[in-house]
């Protein structure tokens, strides 16, 4: 009986220490997995977090390319609107200088009237004495 008791408690220990060492290698596995989940669970967060960024961005672009359009065609009206503005200005330029010209004109003429009435008087002076 005594030797059955040592088999018995050799046999426990025997399976103490097996079961120990498959806790063990549980628990290690365990954390193992427990570190990949993590890993995972952080690509994901991280993909996820990309994915709102890439739509972020792409509604910043699609709102930029409009703004774009929008600057394009004020850009186009500007230019129309300066050509047309040139334009008129040179009309503008060219009746002002026939205005000159015949301001000048007129006051060339003007100069010769007062001229010649000058002289009229002169010679008026000139016949009284």
């Amino acid at each position: 009986l005594w030797k059955y008791l040592q088999e018995l408690v050799e046999i426990h220990n025997h399976n103490a220490i097996t079961v120990k060492d498959q806790v063990r290698a549980l628990h290690e596995e365990l954390n193992q997995v427990h570190h990949e989940r993590l890993t995972v669970s952080q690509q994901l967060q991280l993909a996820l977090s990309s994915q709102a960024m890439m739509a972020d961005l792409k509604r910043d672009l699609d709102s930029n390319l409009l703004q774009m359009a929008s600057l394009k065609q004020l850009q186009t009206e500007a230019e129309s609107e300066y050509l047309k503005v040139c334009e008129q200005n040179g009309g503008l330029e060219q009746r002002l200088q026939r205005d000159v010209t015949s301001l000048q004109h007129l006051h060339l003429q003007l100069d010769e009237h007062r001229e010649q009435q000058q002289c009229e008087r002169s010679l008026q002076i000139a016949n009284t004495f």
